[in-house]
């Protein structure tokens, strides 16, 4: 191979190592600071594997064995580029990928009263098997009242919102929107029910929290987006095989 041809092949592979980074910070893209490390490594990278190339194309070599080679390099560099890959949240990439195998493996048991329980792997899951009855969002209530501020260990409630009504077990709970304040019912037609007092419009909020020295509330809303890249392929794959 003359010597303009390596120099191109050198570029282009330069070029697509940098791609499979964009790929990768696409599918998981919460790096936080470490995130600044990636794209110099990907250079790196780039730049060794783009050089053996350019050294091995020196001697004449076959275009089925130029494009082998370059397949595999790029292979061994996703490879190196994934388990560097830092993630500000929620483990490791490659153990982000191990949940998101136990959450398609486990499609079949995930039921709609479950949603307060699942991980982001889970809620996926949750998106695809109930596409067609979903509400507009969906709001975690979380009631507190152990009295640990070190701890948070809340009872869970979920509460669809549909346009602007909210729907919920009112068997277990009540919510009650006054002029000043948000009333809130933890089993209000038993004689174990509490009240808590919040801000006006607390359940309007999103990752909102409240309360005092014996008690804490929290609201959690979800959108049912897909916010990664992962969460987009994987929810693709559930649209091919489920």
């Amino acid at each position: 191979m003359n010597s303009k041809r390596r120099k191109f092949t050198f570029g282009i592979y330069i070029f697509l190592g940098l791609v499979v980074e964009e790929i990768i910070f696409w599918l998981f893209p919460y790096t936080g600071l470490g995130g600044l490390i990636c794209f110099p490594t990907a250079i790196f990278f780039s730049l060794v594997f783009g050089f053996v190339i350019y050294k091995l194309t020196k001697t004449s070599i076959k275009k089925w064995m130029l494009v082998s080679l370059a397949v595999t390099f790029l292979l061994i560099q996703f490879y190196l580029q994934l388990r560097i890959h830092p993630q500000d949240f929620g483990g490791s990439v490659f153990e982000k990928i191990s949940i998101y195998g136990e959450a398609y493996r486990d499609y079949g048991t995930i039921q709609y009263e479950m949603f307060t329980e699942l991980n982001n792997a889970e809620k996926v899951a949750f998106y695809h098997k109930f596409r067609v009855m979903l509400p507009t969002s969906l709001t975690t209530l979380g009631i507190d009242t152990d009295g640990n501020s070190l701890e948070y260990n809340p009872r869970l409630y979920l509460i669809e919102n549909k346009g602007n009504q909210r729907f919920y077990d009112t068997t277990k709970l009540q919510i009650v929107e006054l002029d000043t304040a948000t009333i809130i019912i933890e089993n209000p037609n038993s004689m174990l029910a509490k009240s808590y007092r919040a801000s006006r419009n607390f359940m309007d909020n999103d990752g909102a929290g409240y309360g005092d020295e014996t008690y804490s509330l929290n609201v959690q809303k979800d959108y049912l987006e897909l916010d990664t890249g992962i969460e987009k392929v994987f929810y693709f794959l559930l649209n091919l095989t489920k």
